[in-house]
């Protein structure tokens, strides 16, 4: 680095060779001005530093990748896959996925490269170091990074929500089982209107679920319990605490 006339640094590269002048020893050098490339030079490296900063603490795993292997990967990707940095750079991307799918990732990849319509984001399971399966939504886009052409990746893990999502669907299906083989009649109104009701339901009012989709299902009641069935269905929806069990008269369709 030097100073020039007007105190401002500069940077640049030299080259000094011994040589003989006039008879005496001398040295002679030659000096180019690189201060444009080292600006540059620090700029990326800043701006490098700040990916980093900003990839190493989001909950969201970040990754590059080209061909068959990881060119960088940031925290949140140790942790959601368990393997260290050093073990995913040395690793085959295709090596974190569960088997099951491979071919989903396969076939997304292939429709990219083809230039094909794929979905933004979608979901894949993972199989992390010690064996656990992991859910991800994962997003890649191509990038251009030193004039090379990477995919940029994302994972977040949703693996809570899918389980969650399961669960309800399992309980759901129990639900829907216990209702339809029971012999109790069991309805699910919200206000005014039909949700559901079970083939107990149907055989004791004479209507098909869809029959009482299309109608007040307070009309199936008789007349005089019109009021009453309306303002305990009402007070029950405000969470207000009834007798769980009471009477009532239905007239049915025939």
């Amino acid at each position: 680095k030097i100073v020039t006339k007007s105190g401002a640094e500069r940077w640049v590269m030299s080259s000094a060779a011994a040589i003989e002048h006039d008879g005496r020893a001398a040295v002679i050098g030659i000096a180019f001005d690189i201060t444009d490339h080292k600006l540059q030079e620090r700029a990326l490296s800043e701006s490098e530093e700040k990916f980093r900063t900003v990839a190493d603490t989001t909950p969201v795993a970040i990754f590059l990748y080209e061909g068959g292997r990881f060119l960088y990967v940031n925290s949140m990707s140790e942790t959601l896959t368990g393997y260290s940095r050093e073990e995913l750079l040395a690793a085959d991307p295709w090596s974190v996925l569960h088997p099951e799918s491979m071919g989903l990732a396969r076939q997304r990849q292939a429709e990219r490269l083809q230039n094909l319509a794929t979905p933004a984001r979608y979901e894949l399971k993972l199989l992390r170091k010690d064996g656990e399966e992991r859910w991800i939504e994962y997003g890649g886009n191509p990038a251009t990074i030193d004039g090379r052409e990477v995919i940029m990746g994302s994972a977040v893990d949703i693996t809570d929500r899918v389980r969650a999502e399961a669960q309800l669907r399992d309980s759901e299906q129990r639900f829907r089982t216990l209702a339809e083989l029971g012999p109790a009649a069991i309805f699910m109104i919200e206000g005014d209107r039909l949700l559901y009701v079970n083939a107990a339901g149907e055989a004791m009012t004479g209507y098909t679920l869809e029959e009482l989709r299309t109608i007040d299902p307070w009309t199936v009641l008789h007349p005089d319990f019109h009021q009453r069935a309306r303002e305990r269905g009402r007070a029950r929806q405000r969470g207000e605490l009834l007798a769980s069990r009471y009477e009532m008269k239905i007239i049915r369709k025939d």
